[in-house]
């Protein structure tokens, strides 16, 4: 159980560095730290990029329209996997030089809704329009967040309460 009037962050911070968002959060928001996302470092470590990279075999690619599905992992995809590990390494490192893992800590993730508004099937469709692929993005989204909490739990200690944005849903 969190205290009452405990304070978070969003997810979304300013700047480039992991290592120095990680320990300001560890830092300022002690009762319930979050893994930052840092999207000034470009693609994949936007909402969509990040979350899309914890999907579990649905690679995607960026084009001039956006994410899209293709058949293959490529360097797109890669990037936002390895943006993604990097932050749980500097939030490990984060944590291993405060002494004291967090009881909780809080990851982000785009929601059903938002990642296949923002991701495009292979002919140029969102995934949205099409119910089977937003079946199968779903139940990839559920397996990649659940090795994601099982990882980021490992790293810190910590349990890892889920928050999922929805910032497509009122439009």
């Amino acid at each position: 159980m969190l205290p009452v009037g405990v304070a978070t962050g969003i997810g979304s911070m300013p700047g480039t560095d992991a290592a120095e968002a990680c320990a300001v959060v560890l830092g300022e928001l002690t009762g319930l730290p979050h893994l930052p996302e840092l999207p000034d470092r470009g693609l994949g470590a936007d909402l969509i990029g990040r979350s899309a990279a914890m999907l579990v075999d649905i690679p995607v690619e960026y084009v001039p329209s956006g994410y899209r599905v293709t058949a293959r992992p490529g360097s797109d995809h890669r990037r936002g996997v390895d943006l993604l590990r990097w932050d749980m390494d500097a939030m490990q490192e984060a944590v291993e030089k405060a002494g004291e893992a967090p009881k909780v800590i809080k990851t982000q993730v785009a929601g059903p809704w938002t990642l296949a508004a923002g991701i495009e099937l292979p002919r140029g469709h969102r995934v949205l329009t099409d119910h089977g692929a937003v079946r199968d993005v779903t139940e990839s989204l559920v397996e990649g967040v659940r090795a994601h909490v099982a990882e980021l739990s490992k790293r810190t200690g910590a349990q890892v309460i889920v928050q999922l944005d929805e910032p497509t849903l009122p439009a």
